[in-house]
């Protein structure tokens, strides 16, 4: 019998297919062989990857950074203690340029003061201010005390306008504490009558000069003989009733109308 011929052709192996074949399987990512696939090392940050500060105090590693320079992006040597010193000189050589008002800029009040007198005889008293001011109803001194309010020596009311906004005023029966800055800021004083009111104010208690300065007022009772001192200064009156209470919304407002155009004409810079 003849021997059967296989056809079968076997596949030939390229020369070197194996060898191929390893390399690509050595080739295969592994998290745990990282490090071989660093081919080329960071060199543009010139960070020295076998450093250690290990054992150095801050101050020695603070020396060796400062002193190592640094190129940027031109190729050019940098050092970063140097730049800090020309950033330092320059703030300072920009804050020294500035002007003396704009170097330190005080805050400057704003607030409107007003005067009223010290005596408990005065038909406005820090007792009952702010029922008059604020609330516009007159309420006696008196009434006051028997409701066992308390006298404070200083008050602030808050002037409701017909907008709906508020303004505040800061209202004292002791001007003599007052600074040059805050009498200033005065744009009302209640006068009771006698000329002792005023001593040792300013302007040397010179009614008829701080009138011109100063918006003056007086509230008395309608059926009170008007003071011959009042009469004589330039002051606004202001007559309440004894007993009809419903006319203080139409006397005391009166008081706002014409603060409003004294501060407008002579201290537009205050709030009111």
């Amino acid at each position: 019998m003849k021997p059967i011929k296989n056809d079968k052709i076997e596949p030939k192996m390229e020369l070197g297919s194996a060898t191929k074949q390893k390399s690509q399987e050595k080739a295969r990512y592994s998290r745990y062989d990282q490090e071989r696939f660093q081919v080329n090392p960071v060199t543009d940050l010139q960070i020295d990857t076998a450093l250690s500060f290990h054992g150095k105090t801050f101050n020695a590693i603070h020396n060796l950074q400062s002193s190592k320079p640094i190129l940027n992006q031109l190729g050019e040597s940098f050092n970063h203690s140097s730049a800090i010193k020309t950033v330092t000189h320059s703030a300072k050589m920009s804050t020294t340029s500035l002007p003396n008002h704009q170097k330190f800029r005080k805050r400057v009040p704003k607030t409107p003061i007003i005067v009223i007198p010290a005596s408990g005889t005065a038909l406005i008293t820090m007792y009952n201010v702010l029922d008059i001011l604020q609330d516009l109803k007159f309420i006696t001194t008196e009434e006051k005390k028997q409701m066992n309010c308390r006298r404070e020596n200083e008050v602030l009311i808050q002037r409701r306008k017909e907008d709906g906004t508020t303004t505040p005023y800061r209202v004292v029966d002791n001007p003599l504490k007052l600074t040059d800055e805050e009498w200033d800021r005065v744009v009302a004083v209640f006068v009771q009558g006698p000329a002792w009111q005023f001593k040792n104010w300013k302007w040397c208690g010179n009614p008829v000069e701080m009138f011109s300065k100063i918006c003056a007022f007086h509230l008395k009772y309608d059926d009170q003989k008007l003071d011959a001192n009042v009469e004589s200064w330039s002051v606004n009156i202001l007559e309440v009733s004894k007993t009809k209470r419903h006319m203080d919304k139409a006397v005391l407002p009166k008081f706002w109308k014409i603060l409003d155009r004294f501060i407008a004409s002579n201290k537009p810079y205050l709030r009111y």
